[in-house]
């Protein structure tokens, strides 16, 4: 076994600027000391869950691609990922999800991604579904892990004009990209037309919601 997605009834069909997830909060994801144990050699692996995902016993150190996709992840999950060596892992696709379900990150949690210790080898990086992308953009161009990175995305999450011009400031720091996903955020036509003459490569489509009503794309 190569590859492996769990709990996936995510659907690409959207109605307006809504994806269907079928109710992702209340998943849940347990018996990752088994599956370490059965599939030592997977590659990737795709995981859907509420704010119970039991990451604590998650040891596949020949894993190239994880994605955790979530309503709400909990700050003690992601805490249990870091703790782990990921010496080949080269994709990473986070989500982060809504307050009200379970959410309690915020940058300083990430700190370990972005100094690029824990993976040491990652390529691709996505910071998702977060309600503190503004927060994020304030400190990324400084992040030790972003020079090695290919593509970097922060789709679905709720930047907007107040995180727009530090990207912008620091262009330079991420020119080397070949892939930056801005898509689906809260931006305006102002914004969105600076960050397109400044980022050629960036994905900024499908903008949504209320600028003044701040929310993670993905919660329930």
């Amino acid at each position: 076994l190569r590859s492996l997605a769990i709990n996936d009834r995510w659907s690409e069909h959207v109605t307006g600027d809504k994806p269907s997830c079928y109710d992702i909060s209340w998943y849940t994801v347990a018996g990752m000391a088994s599956l370490s144990r059965g599939a030592p050699d997977l590659a990737e692996l795709t995981l859907y869950a509420g704010d119970f995902l039991d990451l604590e016993e998650l040891v596949l150190p020949r894993l190239r691609s994880l994605a955790i996709r979530t309503g709400g992840l909990k700050r003690v999950r992601l805490a249990a990922l870091l703790d782990r060596a990921w010496p080949s892992l080269e994709r990473l696709e986070l989500w982060f999800g809504r307050e009200q379900y379970g959410a309690d990150i915020d940058v300083p949690d990430l700190q370990r991604i972005l100094d690029g210790t824990v993976f040491p080898n990652l390529r691709w990086l996505g910071l998702m579904n977060a309600e503190f992308t503004d927060e994020l953009c304030v400190e990324l161009h400084r992040a030790p892990v972003l020079p090695q990175l290919e593509g970097l995305s922060l789709a679905m999450g709720c930047l907007s004009s107040n995180g727009a011009p530090h990207l912008i400031a620091h262009s330079d720091a991420y020119r080397h990209l070949r892939e930056l996903d801005l898509s689906k955020q809260l931006l305006d036509e102002r914004s969105l037309e600076s960050l397109g003459r400044v980022f050629p490569q960036a994905r900024l489509t499908a903008q949504r919601g209320n600028r003044h009503y701040r929310y993670a794309m993905v919660g329930e």
